[in-house]
């Protein structure tokens, strides 16, 4: 009884914590292990394959991908990607910003993350090389604390 009692009391956190972390950053790092790996084309297939609603083979992909691959042309080798802004709006809507490193410049990834009735899906991912209100709104928010 005593050793059930010890299973229970380690399981039971860990199962908690497991339950805690299904919040959709598991789409946002599998995105950034296809796009490291494969390429940023299969990590937009990816993305638009988490969204009944979205046509990963569709009118969708074509131009998004060719517009990356004209911004990111001359920045040079892919170096990694970090998390600047992670927003809950509600339970089941969130926003994340991620800065995602080239040798010459970074570029700015926003996901729109939405838990329907089956699970987390991708609504939407946007960049821009340019965005210097969020380097604005970051200073700010770092000269404030």
């Amino acid at each position: 009884m005593k050793k059930t009692l010890i299973w229970i009391a380690i399981l039971l956190p860990a199962f908690a914590v497991a339950q805690n972390k299904n919040n959709g950053e598991e789409l946002i790092q599998q995105f950034f292990d296809y796009y490291e790996h494969k390429g940023h084309n299969e990590a937009f297939h990816y993305a638009l394959s988490t969204n009944k609603w979205l046509k990963p083979n569709g009118d969708e992909l074509a131009p998004f991908s060719a517009k990356l691959t004209k911004t990111v042309a001359g920045m040079g080798k892919y170096i990694g990607y970090e998390e600047i802004r992670n927003k809950n709006i509600g339970s089941r809507f969130r926003v994340i910003s991620i800065l995602v490193y080239y040798q010459r410049d970074p570029v700015l990834f926003t996901f729109e993350l939405y838990k329907n009735d089956v699970g987390w899906e991708i609504a939407n991912v946007s960049f821009d090389a340019k965005f210097e209100r969020e380097i604005d709104e970051a200073s700010r928010v770092s000269l404030n604390n």
